[in-house]
């Protein structure tokens, strides 16, 4: 199975985002995952990708228990979003490195990724921007 999810919950104080989600993707299988705004989508696939931490249930993304080992998935899944996403107030090089924190990279190795990755594409200047600007 590629993708287990069983009694998944999570809440937001009074809010409660997931209710006892549960499905199974199996490998090689194509699925959607569709609903309104405020349906917990975005919190069920940051559940699966082991950036967020849900209040119960059980999560296994190719064999991984996800709860367990976030780190197990990171490596091996990749994940688009469907528009750009980022934190406004933040600098260019602060999203960088907040996203990066959240997948695990250690800040040293992360800082000179990004160093490296603004020199190859010459966009040095632009760290410091914030994205409005």
């Amino acid at each position: 199975m590629a993708i287990r999810v069983e009694g998944l919950r999570k809440s937001y104080g009074a809010v409660e985002a997931l209710r006892g989600v549960s499905f199974e993707v199996r490998r090689c299988e194509c699925a959607a995952y569709l609903g309104p705004n405020g349906a917990g989508k975005t919190t069920t696939v940051r559940i699966l990708l082991g950036l967020l931490k849900p209040d119960s249930g059980l999560v296994e993304v190719l064999g991984c228990e996800v709860s367990e080992k976030p780190e197990g998935i990171r490596g091996r899944v990749g994940y688009v979003q469907q528009g750009p996403s980022f934190e406004p107030g933040l600098t260019v090089r602060e999203n960088l490195e907040l996203y990066g924190y959240l997948w695990g990279i250690p800040r040293e190795e992360l800082r000179r990724r990004v160093a490296d990755i603004a020199a190859a594409l010459g966009l040095e200047g632009c760290l410091g921007m914030r994205p409005e600007e």
